[in-house]
């Protein structure tokens, strides 16, 4: 099981991480059970919002995801070694690839942008 904590640091807008650990006190935690090979599954478990220092949403989610990634970021590398000789047998297609994840981010990032005060689904 690999656990972390991180806190918001406002002053200089940085992350600090506490790897092994999980301080309730933080701005998020967590931990991540590896057990994929073994189940099939990996346990993440992310609190966010509890900590000493009351946060933004926008801060909050932004460490939330940053403890997801940097809990999960082998498991991600893992499938991306695994997955891309068998997924990206050109390497031109990358360019239709790059071009399509653009066009979704722009997309999302108008939605939320346009809906966030009347729609719940894009508060966040």
């Amino acid at each position: 099981v690999t656990t972390a904590t991180v806190y918001w640091d406002p002053d200089h807008k940085l992350v600090l991480l506490k790897e092994g650990v999980m301080e309730t006190a933080g701005d998020a935690y967590g931990y991540l059970n590896n057990t994929l090979s073994t189940t099939g599954w990996s346990v993440l478990e992310i609190r966010a919002g509890h900590g000493k220092t009351p946060e933004t949403d926008e801060v909050t989610f932004f460490l939330a995801g940053y403890l997801e990634g940097f809990l999960t970021a082998q498991q991600m590398m893992d499938h991306y070694t695994n997955m891309y000789p068998q997924l990206i047998s050109d390497p031109k297609i990358l360019g239709s690839v790059k071009t399509f994840m653009a066009k979704q981010d722009s997309w999302v990032r108008e939605q939320v942008k346009l809906n966030k005060s009347a729609d719940p689904l894009w508060k966040h």
